[in-house]
């Protein structure tokens, strides 16, 4: 027991002991036979030492009477939040967290998936036009990555049909197309399987609550939260895991997709002028005959 100064304004009641080391509000506790003092936050503690020395001064007030410091106290931590989803909740983080890895891999692997571009392709062709395949091939080296390989395969079989080239450029499109599309298949699946896993969740969570009540009753609402929680918190948290994994999931396929898309226009765009070059060569004067013909 120690002693100190109680100060009464209307229905709330502060408290300081002699000293002045503890001072709050003074708040009666269901189950408990004595009160307790409720330390404030920021300067509220000094002023309540102060008013219970000089008898006067300015008071803290909750126009609440107290339900907002017990709201405040039943805030928890985002740790705690999700602990209350139980095992189910721990293995949706644990998904959510797998899935963010590797969408951040995803996205810096298919964002540094480089492409030729259509100046350099042109280069290509017009050293494979002057005659210069060495050169040719040193162009298509200059570009990085599977479109690099893909112009040096090119430039190689540049005399072979149009339909075996066109089969060796896609070969490399084939190669490439597992590589841009891994792991996205394991995103689906996280966005698909993490609000099921809530569903779990929220059934696991109500055979609790109808065990406590059997226990319990419906009299003590507290007894029961434990399962309510478990309920509903791992519902959101499948929703929170797979709203976002939906999402990125779309959005990564049609980078890939992109990037694809790309490789093929440019085989096609190699194929197509070295056909070009063909024609040029095995009719050289075609052209020049047609404008040189007179008109009937």
């Amino acid at each position: 027991m120690t002693e100190g100064t109680f100060v009464s304004v209307g229905p709330t009641v502060y408290y300081s002991n002699q000293d002045g080391t503890v001072a709050g509000l003074i708040e009666n506790r269901l189950n408990a036979a004595d009160p307790v003092v409720v330390a404030l936050p920021g300067d509220a503690s000094e002023e309540i030492q102060a008013v219970a020395q000089s008898g006067e001064g300015p008071l803290p007030f909750d126009a609440t009477l107290g339900k907002a410091i017990k709201k405040e106290k039943a805030s928890k931590s985002l740790l705690q939040y999700i602990d209350d989803g139980g095992v189910v909740g721990y293995v949706i983080c644990g998904l959510g967290l797998a899935a963010l890895i590797l969408t951040v891999f995803k996205a810096r692997e298919i964002v540094s998936f480089e492409v030729a571009q259509p100046q350099q392709v042109d280069e290509i062709l017009n050293e494979l036009a002057s005659g210069s395949r060495d050169g040719a091939l040193k162009k298509a080296a200059q570009v990085h990555g599977v479109a690099g390989q893909m112009l040096e395969t090119g430039v190689q079989h540049a005399d072979e049909k149009r339909g075996v080239l066109e089969e060796m450029l896609f070969e490399k499109i084939l190669a490439v197309r597992p590589i841009l599309e891994r792991y996205l298949p394991f995103l689906a699946i996280s966005a698909a399987a993490a609000p099921l896993l809530g569903l779990l969740g929220t059934v696991i969570g109500m055979i609790k609550t109808f065990q406590l009540i059997t226990i319990f009753g419906t009299g003590d609402a507290k007894s029961l939260s434990s399962g309510i929680s478990e309920a509903l918190v791992t519902t959101a948290l499948g929703l929170i895991v797979a709203i976002p994994t939906l999402i990125l999931h779309g959005a990564l396929s049609r980078m890939a997709k992109q990037k694809l898309g790309l490789l093929e226009q440019l085989s096609v765009a190699f194929v197509n002028g070295v056909s070009a070059l063909r024609h040029r060569e095995a009719d050289p004067q075609s052209e020049h005959s047609h404008r040189a013909s007179p008109d009937v």
